[in-house]
């Protein structure tokens, strides 16, 4: 049975889409059987699934290595489409759109085991206060989630930034990730050739952080690093 994993913030261009995708891909990689499910009208992860790298570029890779499926006209009756795929994969991410208002959301939050509300560290993410109201009412409301993860995205170098970090660490409601996702021109390359990081190169900083981000998720979905290792039962 898998574990549904959602990813949600009220504001759009915090890497929500981004992070939902490359961490699909990179569990993928691991022998996790994975699907993505889109809930934005929009499409994008959608689209991303679909591209094919020119062949010329001669990559290994030839497409996305997790399932993509869009569920948005659904709102927020995905529930139980969702519900009825959930035998047949490893891990479900839900990718939300960017607003606490639509009822995608919440209803994603209902059956999750984790979340995430991917931010960029700037003053107005500070001040936004409505994914935190929904993270509280989601763990007040499902007993079965393991938590509402704060996850630093886009994050560039900088005293303001780091600031900004540090006041969210303080902040006692506000359980952040260890792991962090910059601002890496190969996110938006692997974005245009259909694929996720970990798949044009493993050794590059991006599928560094995907792997520990990667790590990090899995560990508190209660699953192994990958699916070998579940099997030699490792962590």
């Amino acid at each position: 049975m898998a574990k549904i994993l959602t990813v949600f913030n009220q504001k759009g261009g915090c890497g929500k889409t981004m992070t939902a995708m490359q961490l699909a891909g990179t569990c993928a990689m691991r022998g996790y059987s994975t699907l993505v499910v889109d809930m934005d009208s929009q499409g994008t992860a959608l689209v991303w699934s679909t591209v094919k790298p020119d062949p010329q570029l001669r990559l290994k890779a030839t497409g996305f290595p997790a399932k993509v499926e869009s569920f948005a006209p659904l709102g927020r009756g995905m529930v139980r489409p969702v519900a009825d795929l959930a035998p047949l994969y490893d891990l479900i991410i839900i990718d939300t759109p960017p607003a606490v208002a639509s009822e995608a959301p919440w209803a994603a939050l209902q059956i999750s085991d984790l979340a995430l509300i991917p931010f960029v560290p700037t003053a107005a993410d500070m001040w936004a206060k409505e994914a935190r109201v929904l993270a509280r009412k989601a763990m007040e409301q499902n007993p079965d989630i393991r938590g509402v993860h704060h996850l630093p995205s886009m994050v560039r170098r900088g005293n303001t930034i780091a600031g900004v970090l540090d006041q969210f660490r303080s902040d006692p409601e506000v359980a952040l990730l260890s792991s962090t996702v910059s601002l890496l021109n190969a996110y938006l390359d692997s974005q245009m050739l259909g694929l996720c990081v970990g798949q044009l190169s493993s050794s590059s900083t991006a599928a560094k952080e995907m792997s520990a981000l990667s790590d990090e998720v899995l560990g508190l979905l209660g699953l192994s690093k990958s699916v070998e290792g579940k099997r030699k039962g490792k962590r």
